[in-house]
């Protein structure tokens, strides 16, 4: 999998012209830029039920994860357990998928239960792609999700306990609605650096509109810290960069042209093209590719490189690798 700070935007082959367009506009953005012990209720959040125990607070200082957007932004939020359980709404809909991007630190760790979810609009009880979180057999924590099941009704996978207390990663939980039953949208979650967890197949979300965050009970939830949350359309909602096209042409003499254009930068040093012979190849940069970024900026930027192809495949397939300016 890649790291978010050097993910793949975009794939293109000579076979077929390829745009990927991506809506990078985020829906929600959350960094805590409050005061320290600030209630979120007083806030942008609501609270899910008329219960002032153990408010969720701003607390301090933020979390920290190398390449991610929403790294080192004001403060956090931890969640305990036994009190009050807090949402936010964004622009809801019913199809498409939503990804939930944010920082974890999980302190402590008990049985397992969910911390993170998805509401349905209007809020009901009714929540998806819970994420979970338990203490493992080795002493380390293992991440979970579940489409909509819970403890009671445990339908939730968990990844292997190679994961650390008090160690901060960047989780994305991404729910895509299908239309061929009521029964077959989708759950999943990214753990970086991780892997995609396949989950169960039980009644769908009607319209997705909000995020929760959760304190569960006192012998089965975490203790965790959350900053940096970053709701969107695509996997492209948090990375520093935000493509909204990619394509090549092929022009006389092997020679390939790539173009593509981004929505906004972040930090942006630039790009390096990669390429490879075959759908199972690995990657190589093509030398002399680099073309340099625009830093940061929220304006369109177009980018071009010809590419002159060795004679030995009738199928390319090329990607971007970009840098940020401090290297990564």
């Amino acid at each position: 999998m890649q790291t978010l700070h050097s993910a793949l935007v975009a794939l293109a082959t000579l076979s077929i012209l390829l745009a990927s367009t991506t809506r990078g506009q985020n829906l929600l953005v959350e960094d805590f830029e409050y005061t320290a012990g600030d209630s979120l209720t007083s806030l942008s959040w609501t609270a899910t039920s008329s219960t002032t125990t153990n408010a969720v607070l701003v607390t301090s200082p933020g979390l920290e994860y190398q390449g991610y957007v929403g790294s080192a932004i004001g403060n956090a939020t931890t969640l305990t357990t036994t009190g009050q359980d807090v949402y936010r709404e964004f622009e809801p809909d019913s199809a498409g998928s939503f990804y939930a991007f944010f920082m974890v630190r999980v302190t402590s760790a008990r049985r397992g239960d969910y911390f993170f979810h998805y509401h349905t609009l209007p809020v009901s009880s009714s929540f998806f792609a819970r994420t979970f979180v338990r203490l493992a057999a080795n002493g380390n924590i293992t991440f979970g999700i579940a489409k909509k099941g819970t403890n009671s009704n445990p339908t939730s996978v968990y990844t292997d306990s190679s994961y650390s207390l008090d160690t901060t990663y960047t989780l994305v939980v991404k729910y895509t609605f299908r239309d061929t039953s009521n029964k077959d949208d989708e759950a999943s979650l990214f753990v970086f650096a991780g892997e995609e967890i396949p989950t169960d197949e039980t009644t769908d979300a009607k319209r997705i509109g909000a995020i929760g965050l959760r304190q569960g009970s006192s012998s089965s939830s975490p203790d965790v810290v959350i900053d940096g949350i970053r709701v969107g359309r695509s996997w492209a909602s948090a990375l520093p960069i935000t493509l909204t096209s990619f394509h090549a042409t092929t022009l006389r003499d092997r020679m390939v042209r790539l173009e593509w254009t981004t929505e906004s930068e972040i930090d942006n040093y630039g790009f390096i093209v990669q390429r490879a012979g075959g759908f199972q190849e690995p990657f190589h940069d093509i030398p002399g590719s680099f073309i340099p970024g625009h830093g940061t900026t929220q304006l369109a930027s177009h980018y071009a490189f010809v590419d002159t192809l060795p004679a030995r495949s009738t199928v390319w397939y090329y990607r971007l690798k970009q840098i940020d300016r401090d290297g990564t």
